[in-house]
C-alpha cells in the first residue's frame, strides 16, 4: 500500500499491482515520488496555461466584458428601480402625514363616527364577526374570479368562431380552401367518402357551428 496526503489534509491510498512488488521498496517509492512530482508539474503549467489563454483570447475577453455589462446593466436597474421605490414610499409617507395634519371638519368627522357606529350596531345585531365575514368573502372572490375568467374564455371562443370553424374545415376539406387554378379540370367537385358532396358537407358544419354558437351564448346568459 502506499498513502499520499496533500496539504489540504486529503489523504489517498493505493494499492501496489503485483507485477511491480518484484522491484525494491526504495526503487518503487523513488519512481512513485517522481510520478507525483511530474504529474504536479503537469497540472501547475495547465493551471497556468488555461489562465494566460482565458486572460487574452478575444473569445472569452469579449464574453467576460458583455457578462459584466450585463451585470453591471442588472445592477443599475435594480438600483433605479429600488430608489424609485423609497421615492414613491416617502412620498406615500410625506402625503398621509399632510392629510393627518390637515384638520378634519367635524360635520365629517361625525359622519364618520357614526358610520362606524352603525356598522358595528347592524353586525352586533345579526351576530356577525368581521373577521369571520373576511374568512367566508375571499372564497367567494376567488369563485368569481374563477367565473369571469371562464366567462372570458367563452367571450373568446365565441369571438373567435369564425377561426375555428375554418380550421375545422381546412383539416376535414384541405383542398377546399386552396387557391383556385385555371386549369378547369381541377374545378370538378372533390370526391369525398359515401359519395357525398363537399357543400352537403360545409352546411352540416354550418348547422354544428350556428348550434355551438346558441349553446355558447346561453351558456353565457346563465
Amino acid at each position: 500500500m502506499i498513502g499520499v496526503g496533500d496539504g489540504g489534509g486529503l489523504f489517498r491510498a493505493f494499492a501496489e499491482p503485483d507485477v511491480s512488488r518484484d522491484e525494491s521498496m526504495v526503487a518503487r517509492m523513488e519512481w512513485f515520488e517522481e510520478y507525483v512530482w511530474r504529474e504536479t508539474r503537469k497540472k501547475k503549467l495547465f493551471a497556468s496555461w488555461q489562465s494566460d489563454f482565458l486572460a487574452n483570447d478575444p473569445v472569452v475577453v469579449a464574453k467576460r466584458l458583455a457578462r459584466k455589462e450585463e451585470q453591471a446593466k442588472r445592477e443599475a436597474e435594480e438600483a433605479r428601480e429600488r430608489f424609485r421605490r423609497e421615492q414613491e414610499e416617502r412620498l406615500r409617507l410625506q402625503a398621509e402625514k399632510r392629510a393627518r395634519s390637515v384638520p378634519i371638519p367635524k360635520d365629517v368627522a361625525w359622519k364618520s363616527k357614526e358610520f362606524d357606529r352603525m356598522k358595528k350596531v347592524l353586525l352586533s345585531k345579526k351576530n356577525l364577526v368581521p373577521s369571520e365575514l373576511e374568512e367566508k368573502r375571499i372564497p367567494l372572490v376567488a369563485l368569481q374570479a374563477e367565473r369571469e375568467a371562464r366567462l372570458r374564455k367563452v367571450r373568446d371562443k365565441i369571438d373567435h368562431r369564425n377561426d375555428y370553424f375554418l380550421n375545422a374545415l381546412s383539416v376535414k376539406f384541405p383542398k377546399l380552401l386552396e387557391p383556385r387554378v385555371e386549369d378547369l379540370e381541377l374545378k370538378e367537385s372533390i370526391s369525398v367518402e359515401r359519395g357525398k358532396s363537399v357543400e352537403y358537407y360545409v352546411r352540416k358544419f354550418d348547422e354544428i357551428r350556428c348550434k355551438a354558437n346558441e349553446m355558447l351564448a346561453n351558456n353565457l346568459a346563465s
